[in-house]
């Protein structure tokens, strides 16, 4: 991961919509911030509130078995959860902020 000569593969994308409300699990979604270096902001306001509760559960798994992968996450500014017409209980939303900003600490997570 430290390997600065693989070149990147997408260098010029710095924004990433998740556009299906399909599962994405961990691993896909930290090969895709591996593949784009640029990155800046991430919305995954389009995955299910299920689906979002998974991937924050596997992420967190992911990173408290190898510490290296919180540095993949660190160059991304903001993280959209929710949209406008999500309809989630406060309560769940709250935990899911929580638990984006500790997978994504240098982010601006909103919801």
């Amino acid at each position: 991961m430290d390997d600065t000569s693989i070149t990147p593969v997408l260098p010029n994308v710095k924004h990433f919509i998740v556009g299906s409300s399909n599962k994405l699990d961990s691993l896909m979604l930290s090969v895709w911030i591996l593949l784009i270096p640029n990155l800046r902001k991430l919305n995954i306001s389009n995955l299910t509130t299920f689906n979002k509760i998974e991937l924050a559960k596997e992420l967190t798994d992911m990173i408290d078995n190898d510490e290296r992968l919180k540095s993949i996450f660190d160059h991304i500014n903001e993280l959209i959860i929710f949209s406008q017409c999500n309809d989630v209980d406060t309560k769940t939303k709250k935990e899911l902020l929580a638990a984006f900003q500790n997978i994504f600490i240098k982010a601006v997570v909103l919801w």
